[in-house]
């Protein structure tokens, strides 16, 4: 498996205190991500350019480095062999994404069981896209192996195969909804909708718990909301729980440490009246509210 990061002390992704397991590769490119460090299914050079003294170590160790506007990686010829990360006195290079086993990511993540079973929490992976992770069904085995509620973060645009696979080992499914217009979500997320919306129908036939995961953004999918709302309620309002997600624009700084253009970094979450109005039209569906 190849992942990012695992954040402990998660109260958002699943039910009570979680470790949330973050995979790298996607599918998608959603123009609103927060996570843009795990699209890539290979890992990446950061730069942090608030730590950079500019010494010139990395370029000293490595000829894949550009001078305009400060160092910074070719991200076209970066292979990502680790040397510039060792030679940075200051930390301001570091390698986004480590491959490990099954095994050794349900270890890691199983170190806070304890607040697992007193919260009725448990392990989440997310991403990225966790379904395309071949070694996924094996590390969510060993989870529920030991006991432990399991969650999979995931927008279902994965062959139904891989869904498939993690069904007998997962305890819920958080699944993104973000349009229904097939053309709108291909224009904010670089693909289409039908096989995401025909693995959620086969996901709801299954018995697995589903919370269903909506991002408000209103800038790009805010037309889209009652369209939603009529869906969920017309196809699956006895069988899921939800949460609609405010856009929020956190995430700039990590675009620029990847190299990567943000497209939203000047765009505003939505205002408390906006996301009142948008919650307000899912009415009569399980609501999550965090307070």
């Amino acid at each position: 498996m190849l992942i990012t990061n695992i954040q402990r002390f998660s109260v958002r992704d699943g039910p009570g205190v979680r470790s949330t397991v973050f995979t790298k590769g996607c599918s998608l490119r959603c123009r609103w991500c927060h996570n843009p460090e795990t699209w890539a299914g290979t890992l990446q050079v950061q730069h942090k350019a608030a730590r950079c003294v500019h010494c010139g170590r990395c370029a000293g160790v490595c000829d894949r480095f550009l001078p305009q506007g400060g160092i910074r990686t070719d991200g076209r010829a970066c292979t990502a062999c680790g040397r510039c990360v060792g030679a940075c006195p200051t930390g301001a290079l570091s390698l986004s994404g480590r491959e490990v086993s099954a095994a050794q990511a349900a270890e890691e993540a199983l170190r806070d069981q304890v607040f697992f079973a007193s919260s009725g929490g448990g392990v989440t992976f997310s991403g990225g896209e966790p379904l395309l992770q071949p070694d996924l069904p094996e590390a969510l085995r060993l989870v529920r192996q030991a006991g432990v509620h399991t969650a999979v973060d995931t927008a279902l645009n994965v062959p139904w195969q891989a869904v498939e696979a993690a069904l007998p080992y997962t305890s819920l499914f958080l699944a993104d909804v973000k349009a229904m217009d097939t053309q709108v979500h291909r224009r904010w997320t670089g693909c289409g909708n039908e096989q995401i919306l025909e693995n959620f129908r086969r996901l709801l036939k299954t018995d697995v718990p589903i919370w269903v995961r909506v991002p408000f953004i209103p800038w790009a999918n805010g037309d889209e909301m009652p369209k939603i709302a009529d869906f969920l309620r017309a196809e699956a309002a006895d069988r899921i729980r939800l949460e609609v997600i405010p856009f929020h624009n956190y995430a700039a700084a990590k675009y620029r440490s990847l190299g990567m253009e943000c497209e939203y970094g000047d765009e505003q979450p939505p205002s408390q009246e906006q996301y009142q109005r948008c919650q307000a039209l899912f009415d009569g569906l399980d609501m999550i509210t965090y307070h």
